[in-house]
């Protein structure tokens, strides 16, 4: 008879927070023998350096492993996202930023949910800037969780000085209009806040 352990509060609600970050972000696909590959060699590579795996080495993996869109094979843009969050947050940031027409495009959104960067760096997701040419000039990775903010930031964290963490669940956009609408202000305004202190300069 196998034994069971009794589960506390915060294994619900950590379970509960995973099911609540597919549905806000969406999950990348893990389970594409291309991404199993593609991160098994990163790892590998890492310990033959003897250097831990770099964040924006994960990131640039599982660029090619967003979640595709409905009925087809192909991947979600990330600077037009499909989900409602991702896509309201993205165009919150790249309007604050000033960016206009096909400027907001320098603004990206990836999920990274069920994917090495979420499991191993704590991120469900990042905010990516790039310039004029492309090229990227800040990530701010997001942390959703479901534990009180006491608890949540005690956490060690690579990049604490940059991630922004979203607390609680995230309100439906049609059910709970104005709630959503300030739940997208605040999280945005935290990542440009993130992003002027980094210095960045679009």
């Amino acid at each position: 008879m196998a034994i069971t352990h009794p589960h506390t509060p915060e294994y619900f609600a950590e379970r509960s927070g995973r099911v609540n970050e597919r549905f806000v972000f969406g999950a990348v696909r893990t389970g594409d023998p291309a991404y199993e590959r593609e991160t098994r060699e990163l790892i590998q590579h890492s310990r033959a350096r003897k250097k831990p795996v770099a964040f924006h080495e994960v990131l640039a993996v599982i660029k090619h492993f967003q979640p595709f869109k409905p009925d087809s094979h192909e991947s979600v843009d990330p600077a037009a996202p499909i989900k409602p969050f991702p896509s309201d947050l993205r165009r919150f940031v790249a309007d604050t930023l000033g960016l206009k027409g096909e400027e907001q495009k320098r603004a990206l959104f990836w999920t990274a949910v069920g994917s090495l960067l979420d499991t191993g760096f704590g991120a469900d997701a990042a905010i990516e800037i790039t310039d004029k040419k492309g090229e990227s000039l800040c990530v701010v990775p997001l942390d959703v969780t479901l534990r009180p903010p006491e608890l949540a930031g005690k956490e060690g964290h690579r990049f604490q000085n940059l991630r922004v963490v979203i607390y609680g669940e995230i309100p439906d956009p049609h059910e709970k209009k104005e709630e959503y609408g300030r739940k997208v202000r605040e999280v945005g305004e935290e990542v440009v806040a993130k992003l002027h202190a980094a210095k960045v300069r679009v």
